[in-house]
């Protein structure tokens, strides 16, 4: 058992320097008046020396008052530091044996240091705090201004972050409890929470594509039902080249109409109960099979996937039908048979392609080129076809807290 906190010598320090300024200021008061007595006991008048020792008397039991008033305030100021540190001290080891909570719990003191963490932070943070280590050390996630939001207000305040972990995204969230001494900071892994509220949003918005994609397909229906049924009645007449050719160009239009509608309403499908996809690798590689069945065999296909992918909260048939829709995508719009790169990998900062920032658990490359390190070709502007698939497939991945970047 420690008799003295360590904090208490800082201010049994500063006392005994208080004390040693008063002393030296009483004594010099004491030569002062004692040099004042002996003067006057060689020039003054009995009576005067009477009144001068009166006023000498009152002198000192003012500065006796004053030392003990002043030492009683230090006195007081020293008890109530003490309790404040010893305080801290014991809310820290509190929160530290704290194992059978479930969620992290954090002690700060007034200057933003961390006095306390219970085992549930510490594995939150992947990580012991130091000595003198402050929220933002520990949850390097945190920025400034959330810091500042939790620490710097006298009400409770709860604020959220996302964090990379080697399993994949985890979303956390802080609440803070204030006090006058120590605040107390309430750490709950929300990831569960916030899945199912990005799944629920994700299943309401595809059902609504959904809706819309099959009115789509419905107009697009009737519309090729009566250009068919034309086509038929032309071709009962004889036909000239160019009369063919047209009826040629109408079947094709027809067909790519169709295809159109049913590439919609396969990406506006949606499993409700559709788990997330843990192994995303697994899920490029086996789409990547699929893609070389739907493209010619003239076309060469190069994948380069990273093994250690993070799980994503899609379920693995969206992500197939995004990159087989991206995939087609890109190589109709080169117009002809070449060679088509897919690369799925982890953010890496600095990188021109893959720094897509620490949200994202992977980023899937999709180009087409005429052949090998040839310059890659570009969406034009922006098609029927290309702007329909182009807006479900980002309305699926902004729900999941993902992006489309086309360059």
């Amino acid at each position: 058992m420690a008799w003295f906190p360590r904090g208490i010598w800082r201010y049994t320090v500063l006392i005994l320097l208080l004390l040693v300024l008063a002393a030296i200021a009483a004594m010099s008061t004491l030569a002062s008046i004692e040099k004042f007595l002996l003067f006057q006991a060689q020039t003054a008048t009995p009576d005067a020396l009477q009144d001068y020792l009166a006023i000498i008397t009152l002198t000192i039991l003012s500065l006796t008052m004053g030392f003990l008033f002043l030492a009683g305030a230090l006195g007081v100021w020293t008890i109530r530091s003490t309790s404040q540190i010893e305080s801290r001290r014991r809310v820290g080891r509190f929160v530290d044996a704290m194992e059978y909570l479930s969620d992290g719990l954090v002690a700060v003191d007034r200057r933003g240091r961390i006095t306390g963490s219970n085992p549930a932070a510490r594995r939150f943070a992947g990580h012991e705090p130091g000595p003198k280590s402050g929220l933002r050390d520990l949850f390097t996630a945190l920025s400034v201004e959330q810091v500042n939001l939790l620490l710097g207000r006298g009400e409770p305040q709860e604020v959220e972050c996302i964090t990379r972990e080697p399993e994949g995204l985890r979303a956390l969230r802080f609440r803070s409890q204030p006090s006058e001494d120590i605040q107390l900071i309430l750490v709950s892994d929300v990831t569960q929470r916030k899945t199912e509220e990005i799944r629920t949003r994700q299943v309401a918005t595809l059902q609504l594509i959904g809706r819309i994609a099959r009115g789509v397909a419905h107009d697009f229906n009737n519309i090729l039902c009566a250009v068919s049924g034309h086509a038929e009645l032309v071709r009962r007449d004889v036909l000239t080249e160019n009369q063919r050719a047209s009826l040629q160009a109408i079947a094709h239009e027809s067909r790519r109409g169709a295809s159109l509608a049913a590439q919609v309403l396969r990406l506006s499908q949606t499993e409700a109960q559709g788990q997330p996809c843990l192994r995303l690798a697994d899920q490029v590689t086996r789409t990547v099979e699929l893609l070389k069945v739907g493209l010619s065999s003239q076309w060469r296909i190069a994948l380069e996937v990273q093994e250690d992918l993070a799980p994503t909260l899609l379920p693995g048939n969206q992500i197939e039908q995004i990159i087989l829709s991206l995939a087609l995508l890109a190589a109709d719009e080169l117009g002809r048979p070449g060679y088509l790169q897919l690369r799925a990998r982890r953010p890496a900062e600095g990188d021109p392609i893959f720094d897509v920032g620490d949200r994202c658990a992977a980023a899937i490359w999709i180009a087409a080129s005429e052949a090998e390190g040839a310059p890659t070709a570009p969406l034009k502007s922006t098609p029927l076809e290309a702007g329909v698939v182009v807006s479900v497939v980002r309305s699926i991945l902004d729900e999941a807290g993902g992006r489309l970047d086309i360059f």
